[in-house]
């Protein structure tokens, strides 16, 4: 059995040694796999769902892998966001929480997760009435690409945690699907791609779509960079070996050894607005929006 060790600090700029070793665990050629995982300062959503895709992938080539705790606080986090009861372990005591999505499984536009995910940011640290629907657009944008480019084998899986101290919210999306720029292959643009940073480039931009008949099929990306931007954010997408972090006054790319085939997307906002006056409940909008979405849907 071969064993993979995570221990030390990992910042931004340690990334790159973290998804290597993700990356060499996809590469071993040992049918079983022990996953050490010591105490870090990784976990959070990024990390918790990126690991997770890759022991889905793992699943899905046929290999299987042990996860191991050396550190009962990484225990008990990965406890917490609900990583041991999605693997089959240990279900998290605080299920209904409002401060954190439990990590799930999604298969396109799932309104059961983003009503839970509008929930979270709703109640614990209330929007301004206006912010609720572009937020369920950004979200429903990203799960749709799961199913409409990414082809995953397996869906996709997302995992969102709320920081109130620092009035900020983490999510993180990811699929194991064909990556931002293999989507593009087959259409007009795709010779304009000689790589996934350019790809990123390109499918960041507004109404820019990998659908054949050359449709708009959606807001893309560029709503989802400009949801982040509007809330004092960042928006990160690592696709293949491109790792993209838009920020609110600068584009920080990094080349990476891409731990999956597909795509992540995280998302790092701030929560801090507050609103005078709202004209209805957040309740009350949060149902009348999702009513009008499956009305859409269904017409469309």
């Amino acid at each position: 059995m071969a064993e993979f060790q995570f221990s030390g600090q990992m910042i931004l700029e340690r990334w790159p040694d973290l998804l290597a070793k993700y990356r060499a665990i996809l590469d071993c050629s040992e049918p079983e796999l022990n996953i050490d995982i010591r105490q870090t300062d990784f976990w959070e959503p990024f990390g918790v769902c990126t690991l997770s895709a890759v022991i889905l992938h793992l699943g899905h080539l046929g290999r299987t892998g042990v996860i191991r705790y050396v550190d009962g606080s990484v225990k008990n986090y990965l406890k917490g966001v609900g990583f041991l009861e999605f693997w089959g372990g240990e279900a998290s005591a605080s299920r209904d929480s409002i401060t954190k999505l439990n990590l799930c499984e999604f298969q396109g536009v799932d309104d059961r997760v983003l009503r839970k995910l509008l929930n979270i940011i709703g109640e614990k640290i209330p929007l301004i009435q206006t912010a609720t629907a572009p937020l369920y657009d950004a979200f429903a944008e990203i799960m749709s690409n799961v199913r409409a480019h990414a082809r995953s084998p397996i869906g996709g899986l997302v995992v969102a945690q709320v920081y109130p101290q620092k009035k900020r919210m983490k999510i993180c999306f990811a699929d194991t699907g064909i990556g931002i720029r293999e989507s593009f292959k087959g259409t007009n643009i795709f010779g304009r791609m000689p790589d996934s940073f350019a790809a990123i480039r390109l499918a960041i931009q507004e109404n820019l779509t990998s659908d054949q008949s050359g449709r708009h099929s959606g807001l893309g990306l560029s709503h989802v960079r400009d949801f982040a931007k509007e809330h004092d954010g960042t928006l990160t997408i690592m696709s293949q070996e491109a790792y993209v972090e838009y920020g609110l006054s600068a584009i920080k790319e990094m080349t990476v050894v891409a731990p999956i085939p597909g795509t992540v997307v995280h998302l790092d906002i701030d929560l801090s607005r507050r609103e005078k006056k709202r004209t209805m409940t957040f309740e009350e909008e949060l149902t009348e929006l999702l009513r009008h979405k499956k009305h859409e849907r269904n017409q469309s």
